[in-house]
């Protein structure tokens, strides 16, 4: 029943308008995690090649960190390998931090995890100096 009202409410929607949707917060948050010092991207920069989720490192900060500091704000991302071991191996990394968006998300979702991870990165960086 479930999975039925989830299709009618996408159909409602219209696929291309959540794809489009989609694409656009990924560009959107693409331009915004560039402007984080110590940030590393992982994959295509084009969100024709994304499907909803940019994965991400920090110099310094391991994923799980980054995880647990950004849901003191609220703010649920996916850390861990993602079922990407191989790929985090030949990557010579040990795990990703991933944003997601949907059709379900807006700017004000991208900005608020941008400021948080900002907020992030200000705080580890001043625990390193001491």
């Amino acid at each position: 029943i479930g999975l039925a009202e989830a299709i009618r409410y996408m159909q409602e929607i219209g696929m291309e308008e959540i794809r489009n949707h989609e694409k656009y917060l990924l560009t959107y948050a693409w331009e915004k995690l560039t402007t984080i010092g110590g940030i590393h991207l992982l994959g295509p920069i084009s969100p024709e090649k994304r499907s909803g989720v940019i994965s991400f490192i920090f110099d310094g900060i391991h994923p799980h960190d980054v995880g647990s500091f950004l849901a003191q704000d609220g703010i649920m991302i996916r850390v861990g390998d993602h079922c990407a071991k191989p790929l985090h191996k030949k990557l010579n990394i040990t795990a990703s931090s991933r944003i997601s968006v949907g059709i379900y998300n807006d700017r004000d979702d991208i900005d608020a995890a941008i400021d948080s991870l900002k907020k992030m990165v200000t705080a580890f960086n001043g625990y390193h100096m001491l």
